[in-house]
């Protein structure tokens, strides 16, 4: 039954609700249901019958489970099979999500998991942790300020329990080292910074091939945004990480990857031999991509597209020529990565590249004897 169905007696009045919201009498007591507030109630959008009874049936189902459950409280493995349960309808539905609607419903079923799983944290935390990071990491963009408090229970436990430099540790660490601190509050730059520490010292351990690699990288700042000091230690993971990859194979994609990964950073870390090695970088990488696209393989095993590559080693020859002072080497060499730049991708199409490709020609050709 809506609110618009009831109607007032004498002196009685009903404030009427909006599209984004409906109501219904359980046990004889009002309940309002909103699934969505704001301005987005406000332009227009209105929810479907079908959708509003079903919000009904759910909240329905959630308050009967709650009297039930404040009656007779469920055992610790019963929560714990809630709190897998949840996390497998959070991943699930964040590899399915197509369109705002379902990214927001996907990242809703995310959050739930990680609070429930935060309810039964202390009684069973080698339960639930995993469920909880996992739930986490779901969506790549999540950012939510709650998750600062969980993840200090999380690395409180993992603490208590011995595994504070393991894969779950590593994980906690750098969901926590990238939150944002909207709220400026010194004591969430505090933690970030122990995470990033523990990062540091962690990271190295990983295996050459550890998908967890990608999750630290994405928690690692810019190196714009840091010291020197931190710069050094964030190049100095990604040096031993490509040290790994390539003891197992030098010619491997992995080891190419982490190997372009390590010159990236050469660019910005405070230290000018790093940046005389990017010659040999830029040289190396623009014959890799002529010989893969010559057979056939291409970058995106890579994880590159030709765009990206055409765009970085003119980078990479400017910085080795301010380093070295080979401005003539390195004018010559951005001028192969040009030409050969133009075989594969048409000027017409990407006029900005070939413009930034001019500018470094011109900025390290001015130099050039």
């Amino acid at each position: 039954m809506s609110r618009e169905e009831v109607k007032p007696g004498p002196g009685e009045f009903y404030e009427r609700l909006s599209r984004c919201a409906t109501s219904f009498l359980h046990r004889g007591r009002y309940v309002e249901v909103h699934l969505w507030r704001g301005t987005y109630c406000t332009l227009g959008v209105d929810y479907s019958k079908e959708t509003k009874a079903y919000a009904v049936q759910e909240a329905s189902q959630f308050l009967e489970r709650l009297t039930f459950e404040t009656l007779t409280p469920p055992s610790v493995d019963m929560q714990v099979q809630r709190v897998r349960k949840a996390r497998d309808d959070c991943t699930a539905s964040a590899k399915a999500a197509e369109g705002e609607n379902a990214k927001r419903h996907s990242q809703l079923l995310c959050s739930y998991a990680i609070a429930i799983g935060h309810t039964v944290l202390k009684q069973a935390p080698a339960e639930t942790i995993e469920p909880m990071l996992s739930a986490m990491t779901a969506h790549a963009d999540r950012s939510e300020r709650w998750d600062f408090y969980y993840l200090e229970d999380i690395l409180a436990e993992l603490n208590t329990q011995g595994q504070s430099d393991g894969a779950l540790a590593i994980t906690a660490h750098a969901l926590r080292a990238k939150l944002r601190n909207d709220l400026g509050k010194p004591e969430f730059n505090q933690a970030k910074h122990e995470s990033l520490e523990a990062l540091f010292a962690l990271a190295p351990k990983l295996a050459a091939d550890d998908p967890l690699q990608q999750l630290v990288k994405g928690a690692f700042p810019g190196y714009l945004d840091v010291d020197d000091a931190t710069r050094l230690k964030i190049h100095e993971v990604a040096r031993l990480w490509h040290e790994k990859a390539a003891a197992q194979d030098p010619a491997s994609d992995l080891a190419l990857k982490t190997r372009l990964h390590l010159c990236n950073g050469s660019m910005y870390a405070p230290v000018p031999e790093y940046r005389k090695q990017l010659g040999r970088c830029a040289d190396d990488f623009l014959a890799i991509w002529q010989t893969r696209v010559a057979s056939g393989r291409g970058l995106r095993a890579l994880g590159l597209e030709e765009t990206t590559m055409a765009s970085t080693l003119p980078m990479f020859y400017y910085s080795y020529a301010f380093a070295s002072k080979d401005f003539r080497g390195g004018v010559e060499g951005i001028r192969r990565v040009d030409k050969y730049a133009r075989t594969r991708i048409p000027p017409a199409s990407n006029p900005y590249l070939y413009n930034e490709i001019r500018k470094y020609e011109e900025m390290v050709g001015s130099k050039a004897p």
